[in-house]
């Protein structure tokens, strides 16, 4: 059972505001999009668009912090503006940037 809602964020019609996508770990301004099941911009938009909506109990990726929080948290970031993800985008080949840096 999913928790009550607690906040949404903006509805900007926006990838980056959208539920359905999630930005990539590193680099935040492109992401994956579950609806399109391909990788996106975060200023794309598309008729599947549907704002994140903060539920209690579950957990979040901050994109802004690069960290996981709570939703007790990540209410109180969406108030400061921060951007929610309901999780980040690993692509499978991110191992080959870390190797890339030694």
């Amino acid at each position: 059972m999913k928790g009550r809602i607690i906040a949404r964020a903006p509805a900007t019609g926006k990838c980056e505001t959208c539920k359905y996508w999630r930005p990539h770990v590193v680099y935040d301004y492109i992401g994956y999009c579950e609806k399109h099941r391909r990788i996106t911009m975060n200023d794309d938009t598309c008729p599947y668009y549907e704002p994140l909506e903060i539920r209690e109990g579950e957990f979040y990726w901050c994109s802004t912090c690069k960290t996981r929080v709570s939703w007790e948290e990540a209410a109180e970031y969406l108030k400061k503006g921060y951007l929610l993800h309901r999780g980040a985008y690993v692509e499978p080949d991110i191992k080959e940037e870390l190797y890339s840096v030694f």
